[in-house]
């Protein structure tokens, strides 16, 4: 097993960037707007007590609200999220996560330390972390500085 497969999701995870939610009683027009302001694919849903119970994704805007042509400002957030939150804590594994990923068809994993919210891990991350690795890899294999960097940028830009 690869070395970059069996290091904690902290290896991947940036801190400082905060997990973004949302109220289950918000309207999907104002889940839409954060979703985009900020770049992101998923919200987390947060009932009156602040308690994670659901997640919102761009895959769930599309099937259940714009695929049936519902006025988004007149459905709320907890009518089309999705219910219940599978999350990860700060010591799984890259590998593990990707399993969790894959048995439950999710691209994004919630990170729970201590029962409060802490992070956010998307495939995109898993991704990013391990084509960095490889780069890094064919650097010190076979010598490819600048070459490999020309020929594959990162992903984040």
């Amino acid at each position: 097993m690869p070395a970059t497969i069996a290091k904690p999701i902290t290896a991947i995870i940036q801190e400082g960037h905060g997990v973004l939610s949302i109220k289950a009683d918000a309207n999907v027009l104002q889940a839409s707007k954060k979703l985009r302001y900020h770049n992101v694919g998923s919200l987390i849903v947060m009932d009156e007590l602040s308690v994670a119970v659901g997640m919102i994704t761009e895959r769930d805007l599309l099937n259940k609200v714009l695929a049936e042509a519902k006025d988004p400002a007149g459905v709320l957030v907890k009518e089309v999220m999705t219910n219940g939150v599978v999350s990860i804590s700060l010591q799984t594994s890259v590998s593990s996560a990707q399993k969790i990923m894959a048995k439950h068809g999710i691209r994004h994993l919630p990170i729970i330390e201590d029962g409060l919210l802490v992070g956010m891990l998307s495939t995109r991350d898993i991704l990013s972390y391990q084509f960095a690795a490889v780069k890094s890899l064919l650097k010190q294999q076979f010598g490819m500085g600048e070459d490999i960097d020309n020929e594959f940028p990162d992903m984040d830009g």
